[in-house]
This record gives C-alpha cells, sequence and structure tokens, in this order.
C-alpha cells in the first residue's frame, strides 16, 4: 500500500516538475523586477543628488583681494587642489561625529578622521574644542586637505549667540591662515539642531567673514538646503558686490573655475589696446611722411631761388 502510494505517473510527475519550474521562474522574475524598482529608485536618488552638487554658484567680493562663493550642494564633496583647500566641520565639542554635517564629513572622511579627533587633547572633561573654538585636522579621504572643526552655539542657550558664532567663524579662519589654507568652504554652521535661524546666521557670518578673510583668496559656502541657500544668498546681494557676471562655473566636484570669463574679456581687452597701438604708430609714421614731404619742398623753393 505504501509502495502504491509513493509511485507517481511519469505523466505527473513531469507537470509536477513542470509547476516547479514555473515557480521558480516567476520568484526569480518577481525578484528581477523588485530589484529594477530598486535600482530605479537608487538612480532616481543618484540624480537628484547630482543635480543638487552640481549647481552654479554666485560668487561676489569680500574682500580686496578675497572672493565669496555660495553654492548649494554637498560639501564633503567640494575641493579646489587638494593642496591649499579645506572645509569646516560644524563639530561637536567632543569631536566624535554625529548628525547633519557633521556625520557626513565623518562618513566621507573615514575611520582615521575619528582616530585624529580621539588624539586632540580635552580641554575639560568630554570637551576637545569648546564652542566659539577651532581645530584642524587632515582630510583623509575627503577630496581636501584639511578638515576645520568648529563647534556653534546653540541659539536658545546662549546669552549672545551671535557674538559666540562670529567667534566660530573668525577662529576657522585664523586656524586656516596659520596653517596655509587659502580656500574654505564652510556649511551653514549652528542652523541644524542648534536652531540658530538662517537669516540671523547668514548675517553674522558673513560679517565676521569680511572682517577676517583677507588673506585669503576664496571662501565657499556649501549649503545643501534650498531655504539656507536663499538666506545667504539675500544677505550676499545685500552687503557685497556681485561678481556673477564672471560666468562662473562649478565643476561636479565642486571645484570652483571662478576667472574662466573674465581671462577671455582680458584677452580681448589686450587685442583692443595692441589695435588701438598699432593705428596710432601708423598715425606717427604719417604724420612723419607729412613732414618730411613738406621739408623737401621747402627746400627745393629755397635752392631755387
Amino acid at each position: 500500500m505504501d509502495g502504491l502510494s509513493e509511485t507517481v505517473p511519469p505523466e505527473v510527475g513531469a507537470l509536477k516538475s513542470r509547476t516547479g519550474e514555473l515557480a521558480a521562474d516567476g520568484n526569480i522574475i518577481e525578484r528581477e523586477e523588485k530589484e529594477k524598482e530598486c535600482d530605479g529608485d537608487k538612480e532616481e536618488i543618484d540624480e537628484k543628488k547630482m543635480e543638487v552638487e552640481s549647481r552654479p554658484g554666485k560668487w561676489f567680493r569680500l574682500t580686496g583681494s578675497c572672493t565669496l562663493a555660495l553654492h548649494r550642494g554637498d560639501i564633503t564633496k567640494w575641493s579646489k587642489d587638494g593642496r591649499t583647500d579645506a572645509i569646516v566641520n560644524a563639530a561637536n565639542e567632543m569631536m566624535l561625529g554625529g548628525g547633519g554635517v557633521d556625520g557626513a564629513i565623518h562618513r566621507a572622511a573615514g575611520r582615521k578622521l575619528y582616530e585624529a579627533c580621539m588624539k586632540v587633547p580635552e580641554v575639560s572633561r568630554g570637551v576637545r574644542c569648546p564652542v566659539g573654538s577651532a581645530v584642524i585636522t587632515p582630510g583623509f579621504k575627503l577630496p581636501v586637505s584639511r578638515v576645520i572643526h568648529t563647534v556653534g552655539p546653540m541659539y536658545h542657550k546662549e546669552a549672545d549667540p551671535a557674538f559666540v558664532l562670529s567667534k566660530a567663524y573668525k577662529k576657522s579662519i585664523s586656524v586656516a591662515k596659520k596653517d596655509k589654507v587659502k580656500h574654505i568652504a564652510f556649511p551653514a554652521i549652528s542652523c541644524g539642531i542648534y536652531g540658530y535661524p538662517y537669516e540671523e546666521a547668514a548675517k553674522v557670518s558673513i560679517q565676521a567673514l569680511r572682517e577676517t578673510a583677507g588673506d585669503l583668496l576664496e571662501v565657499h559656502f556649501v549649503l545643501f538646503e534650498q531655504g539656507t541657500y536663499n538666506a545667504w544668498l539675500a544677505e550676499a546681494e545685500k552687503k557685497l558686490e556681485s561678481l556673477t557676471s564672471w560666468g562662473c562655473q562649478v565643476a561636479d566636484d565642486h571645484e570652483v573655475l571662478p576667472h574662466r570669463r573674465k581671462s577671455k574679456t582680458k584677452f580681448t581687452c589686450d587685442r583692443m589696446f595692441l589695435t588701438v597701438a598699432l593705428i596710432l604708430f601708423d598715425y606717427i609714421l604719417h604724420c612723419t611722411d607729412q613732414v618730411g614731404h613738406g621739408n623737401s619742398v621747402i627746400l627745393l623753393k629755397l635752392g631755387s631761388t
């Protein structure tokens, strides 16, 4: 009886096998469709990220020799030359990473940034970088050469948050100059969970940089949120001379190329100057010929008398 129950006709076995194959194929197809959906979502996210990262910046004259550039994008992608550039990290007092831009910079720089921060001595229990101060480390896996860590104020906890925020920007610039940095990029310090209003923070930051950034070549703000960018742009347009007519461009890695159109204009001016010089020289020769011809006529007349 058991033997009879275990006996399966060939046709039924083949059908059962084929059904299993179909089921397996169905699972495979369903899995492939899900993978395609995930890939599509990932591509959409990547496209949005690339769109944000590659938007061109707005340029302003910050001081006589230093320019200010505003961009929307990911500050961990920004760089200038990998030698004289630095990004600023809106850090916490322990310097061990956190949320927002702090966490993003630590993830992009890799484990060695964490280890470097651990080596910074504590100035008090649990504090490596006090509020309003700045500490510099290498950039490690980041495209820039250095990271400057600064701690901004918590807006609702500081008696004078504007003074402390200004101090954080000024200390960052001071540290950058001591380490021969010429190009520096900031996030919107204290504008995340520390609650600093965008418009007030933009006003404080630009004023602080105008007072201290004279020896640098370029100061950048790389701001991810549209609202933050709008606040900084409004303040810059109100207080600074716009240089965007130069036709500044931003490469995919945020390497800013501000002088491309300016050099073309200079070349055009040089050509115009050369043309005017040649015309003037030709005119002088013509006048000299006329004078020489006149003298010859006078001499002929004198000879005939």
